[in-house]
């Protein structure tokens, strides 16, 4: 029997950790079932995540059959291509700008970890208990450990994605207002948990990518591409909102809550089904078909 592609051009978009991940940062069998009968029936699916690509290869090494769009990374810096590997439309931040606002955290805040997303992976001049502990548990997302006073040279390309501080979450609260007050609206805000901060350049947000992801489908397939995103923390709300109509799971900060359709169960419980259901029985599924 022929399956009904009910889902065609119809792209579930979601945020990974803290939303499509459950326990110990992977999916539940819940999410990745719901996911392969909804794109079974023509729909399309992909990640909008904060990750970098070195992350997403390292535990989702499953991303080339499992998306069939690219993915929206950085909080929007690039598309991330996983059939060719191939980075779309980066969007990089200005070189002075970056070992700026590094140097200038490092300055008022010793004890910060600060790390930058470069094609190569993540730089850093290896200060703060976080980044460490991140360089012992993955050293290969970290090819440059360097005084920021050299981070010019050792990416000759100057592609800077996304620019990240990590600490204690009364530090980030406090640091953010002193780099938005020395720099000012150079940067998108924005937090992805307690302990995150991010850095991007003006106009670049998971919404943007969104956008971009749109183009590109229909400069593909010739249609619209109706988008269903789903997240839950600080720098999804952009995404949230760009999208046609958004879910949440229940962990999500009320703020994310506010501007999201349904909040849905736990991330560790697995949103997706109840995702794929609520599409298959509303309205904008019958009128994007049509």
């Amino acid at each position: 029997m022929k399956t009904e592609r009910i889902f065609e051009h119809i792209a579930i978009v979601t945020d990974l950790d803290g939303t499509f991940f459950g326990a110990g940062a992977q999916p539940p069998e819940a999410n990745l079932q719901a996911i392969a009968e909804f794109c079974a029936r023509g729909g399309q699916f992909t990640y909008g995540t904060g990750r970098m690509h070195k992350n997403i290869a390292r535990v989702l090494p499953q991303s080339g059959t499992l998306c069939t769009l690219p993915a929206v990374v950085c909080n929007g810096s690039y598309l991330l291509d996983f059939a060719t590997g191939e980075r779309l439309y980066p969007t990089s931040m200005p070189t002075a700008d970056v070992v700026a606002v590094a140097k200038y955290a490092r300055e008022i805040a010793p004890k910060m970890g600060v790390r930058v997303v470069t094609p190569d992976g993540f730089m850093t001049d290896g200060c703060g208990v976080d980044i460490v502990r991140e360089m012992t548990r993955n050293p290969a997302d970290f090819p440059h450990v360097l005084p920021i006073g050299q981070w010019t040279d050792a990416n000759p390309a100057g592609q800077w994605f996304k620019l990240v501080f990590r600490g204690e979450a009364e530090e980030l609260v406090a640091l953010r207002p002193c780099l938005a007050e020395r720099f000012g609206d150079r940067f998108e805000y924005a937090v992805s948990g307690p302990r995150f901060l991010e850095l991007t350049v003006k106009g670049c947000s998971k919404a943007s990518g969104i956008a971009r992801l749109k183009q590109l489908y229909r400069e593909r397939e010739g249609h619209d591409l109706f988008v269903v995103a789903c997240g839950d923390q600080e720098n999804d709300l952009a995404m949230l909102k760009a999208a046609d109509i958004a879910f949440c799971p229940e962990n999500a900060i009320d703020e994310v809550k506010e501007v999201c359709k349904a909040t849905l169960c736990h991330h560790t419980e697995g949103i997706m089904p109840e995702v794929v259901k609520r599409i298959q029985n509303s309205e904008f599924r019958i009128r994007n078909s049509e």
